[in-house]
Formats: structure tokens, sequence, C-alpha cells
């Protein structure tokens, strides 16, 4: 990880799972419609419960947004 500076690198040192993207930045969407396993972009990001979920496409982030908890364990 590259950081901007030191006090920047300490806050993520606090907790780095915050800024994790979740499952590792696959594309849940795919995953969740029985596609291959495909990674997410920043692209096509969003935050959800103070965790970043990365997708493919705007059409599956979009997906995300109208029913994430379809996509998020409960």
């Amino acid at each position: 990880f590259q950081f901007s500076s030191h006090a920047a690198a300490e806050q993520f040192l606090k907790n780095p799972e915050r800024y994790l993207p979740v499952a590792g930045g696959i594309d849940l969407v795919a995953v969740r419609r029985g596609w291959r396993v495909v990674d997410g972009s920043l692209d096509h990001a969003a935050w959800f419960r103070d965790q970043l979920f990365l997708f493919a496409t705007d059409v599956h982030l979009q997906q995300f947004r109208a029913e994430p908890q379809e996509f998020v364990d409960p």
C-alpha cells in the first residue's frame, strides 16, 4: 500500500479492514447471479454499512444500490 502521508498510513493501520473492499473486491452481483467471478473496479464502487463494494459494471453497481440487502450477508 502507498499512502499520501505518515498520518494516512497510521489511520489505515488502526483499522485496515475498513478500507479494503468486501470479498477481496470481486463483483458480488455477478457472483450472486451465478456468473463467473470477476474483479470489481473503483470506477463502479459503493460504500454500504461502512464497507467498500466494487463492481465490474455500472449496471451491477445500480443493481446493488437498488437492493443492497440481496447481496450482503445478514
